[in-house]
């Protein structure tokens, strides 16, 4: 039986920060508080960290599952930021072997075809085959970039046979063909909108935010999925913090283009920075990276901190390192202080400590 104790942090919980340490034997999370009568192998000291269950990031691209231009190795993207389960939003190789090898928890979303403003599941169908009961949703990139869609046609037919297969649906609303508000009204309570903070056509504060506020009333999910700063305009995302329009989760949508090229070293720790730069309380901050995408993906242990629960953990600290981004408009966000990971457990094993 391996004993690991983790010292003098402010420990997360789901909902408030307390001070105390917590220990972990043969896998699982013994004791959390006063476990100073308590022996262990290894000892780390969080004094002036933040410990918190293993991080969820609810938007990542991983090698092997997603397409080769994006995908970035599972394990090496998400250990050093504190990542211990994400959801792979776009999933168009590979299998469930494959997946499961991964250290890193992990489900996915399929991705679909749209073509002449109409669904073409076949390739949809394929990979949910595949991954089976791994397969949580289906990911529709409704942006006219790079699809041809014209109308909210396509996005119905597709939210019509994911609730048949009992499956979200998690929607790219950069540049898309018709207001946000509408793809809302077209969604189902649980299903995902990420890239929400995006400054291009029909953006989230159309109306005075009303796909905000109608998302919100549906239960549909507001996820960032930030991508740094290219599917963020960062005066949209200022604009929306100050009045109050949070998203549910925080995610990166990190891709092996991103991990080193924006702002520093992008990743999860990175993009909750850009919220305590802009005064977000860290209750919110910390929540929308564990326990609320944890329950997004019907993942019952995931993000989750509890005596007797499994042992993912993170332990963040904030400090002086500093980041900057321009977004495409040239609006930039940056600070000298942001959190970066000090301690990454799974299932009880450090496997990552800086």
């Amino acid at each position: 039986m391996y004993r690991l104790k983790i010292v003098n942090g402010r420990i997360f919980d789901g909902e408030h920060f307390t001070e105390g340490d917590l220990l972990i034997e043969d896998g699982m999370i013994a004791g959390i508080g006063d476990v100073s009568g308590r022996k262990a192998d290894y000892t780390f000291d969080a004094a002036g960290d933040i410990v918190s269950a293993g991080l969820v990031d609810m938007h990542v691209h991983f090698e092997g599952i997603s397409t080769d231009i994006y995908g970035i190795s599972a394990d090496a993207a998400c250990l050093p930021d504190g990542v211990t389960a994400a959801a792979e939003c776009g999933a168009e190789k590979g299998n469930k072997a494959f997946s499961d090898a991964m250290k890193v928890k992990n489900v996915i979303f399929a991705i679909t075809d749209i073509r002449k403003d109409k669904a073409v599941l076949t390739r949809t169908k394929k990979v949910l085959s595949a991954y089976r009961d791994k397969a949580v949703g289906v990911k529709v990139y409704y942006d006219t970039g790079g699809w041809d869609i014209r109308s909210i046609d396509p996005l119905q037919e597709i939210v019509g046979f994911a609730k048949e297969k009992g499956l979200k649906t998690c929607v790219h609303s950069t540049h898309t063909p018709v207001p946000m508000v509408k793809i809302v009204e077209t969604l189902s309570p649980g299903d995902i909108l990420t890239h929400i903070y995006h400054g291009y056509e029909h953006p989230v504060d159309e109306d005075d935010f009303a796909a905000f506020r109608l998302a919100k009333e549906k239960g549909v999910i507001l996820d960032a999925g930030h991508a740094g700063e290219v599917h963020t305009n960062f005066a949209l995302f200022r604009k929306a913090v100050e009045r109050g329009f949070l998203p549910d989760t925080i995610s990166t949508d990190i891709t092996c283009l991103s991990a080193y090229l924006r702002g520093g070293y992008y990743g999860l720790p990175m993009a909750m920075s850009f919220y305590r730069t802009l005064g977000v309380p860290e209750e919110m901050i910390w929540k929308a990276v564990t326990v609320t995408p944890g329950e997004v993906l019907h993942q019952k242990d995931w993000g989750q901190l509890y005596a007797g629960g499994p042992a993912d953990i993170a332990v963040l600290h904030r400090g002086k390192r500093p980041y900057a981004l321009t977004d495409a408009a040239g609006n930039t966000l940056k600070d000298s202080f942001s959190y970066f990971c000090r301690l990454t457990v799974m299932n009880g094993q450090v496997l990552f400590k800086r």
